[in-house]
């Protein structure tokens, strides 16, 4: 059986590729390193959706210098900030994501705080990409003195059924994975796309300005095998913003992968 073959009958047997020992090692490692990681991390949700999946999770819905500050106080280091986004104009989402962005640069160098960015969107691939994480990235690098490395593309949400192998991004109809690109969701009026394989759909977005064969890529074998050396060298390659995919059929696939990605932010390493 081919990898996607695999996978498919994992998925419709609601079987795990890893063994209940495997995950509770893993997990005990990503929570491990998650407590020392010190940074305040602000989840920007394009859309009402991503909260769904969350509890226990502090959540605003607007940004205004005092809510920022607020955020930054709260026992929590994991912040949702609502802004509905996928709704504005591009002109509306690039104010808003840069007064956020700004916002929370300023407090955090007048405060001496650490943070992290997550530019939460669809798993179908529909929103403002690449004007949002653009956005957010050109505010930062403006406002202190650093650069971002890479960005990660992590759109794997088991819930709604969407997976990444082999860098083809599937969405669950049925018994069947189909590639996102071939979906109604790629035909969306605002945010049509033809790529399936993430590399090319950034390409794609961002008008070829990045290449999908210089671009990153975390497979499979790599995190399955725990090859961290390996997904760590993979991360500390990265440089001028380049894309870097990641696959995910289930959560610790994911775990696996942040466990690498937090070695590199130690190494000094900057992400979104």
């Amino acid at each position: 059986m081919t990898l996607l073959q695999d996978e498919l009958q994992r998925i419709l047997t609601d079987q795990s590729y890893y063994s209940a020992d495997q995950k509770k090692r893993i997990d005990q490692k990503y929570r491990d390193q998650i407590k020392l990681l010190g940074k305040k991390i602000f989840v920007i949700d394009d859309d009402p959706t991503g909260i769904q999946t969350v509890h226990g999770v502090p959540l605003y819905t607007e940004w205004s210098s005092a809510c920022i500050e607020q955020c930054f106080q709260e026992e929590s280091n994991l912040v949702f900030i609502l802004t509905n986004s996928r709704a504005f104009s591009q002109e509306k989402t690039r104010e808003v994501h840069r007064l956020i962005a700004g916002r929370i640069a300023d407090y955090a160098r007048s405060s001496d705080q650490e943070y992290i960015i997550i530019s939460r969107s669809d798993s179908t691939l529909r929103g403002h990409y690449p004007l949002e994480t653009e956005t957010i990235r050109g505010t930062i690098e403006s406002r202190e003195e650093l650069e971002f490395d890479g960005e990660l593309i992590v759109p794997y949400f088991s819930e709604g059924g969407r997976y990444t192998i082999n860098n083809i991004h599937y969405v669950k109809e049925n018994s069947n994975l189909v590639p996102a690109g071939e979906t109604e969701f790629a035909r969306d009026m605002t945010f049509a796309y033809k790529s399936s394989h993430l590399g090319k759909w950034c390409q794609e977005k961002t008008g070829g300005r990045y290449s999908s064969e210089d671009m990153i890529y975390l497979g499979l074998d790599d995190i399955r095998s725990e090859n961290y050396q390996e997904l760590l060298t993979l991360l500390m390659s990265a440089t001028a913003f380049n894309k870097i995919i990641v696959n995910a059929v289930e959560d610790t696939d994911l775990k696996i992968a942040v466990i690498a990605l937090l070695q590199a932010l130690k190494k000094g390493k900057n992400f979104l």
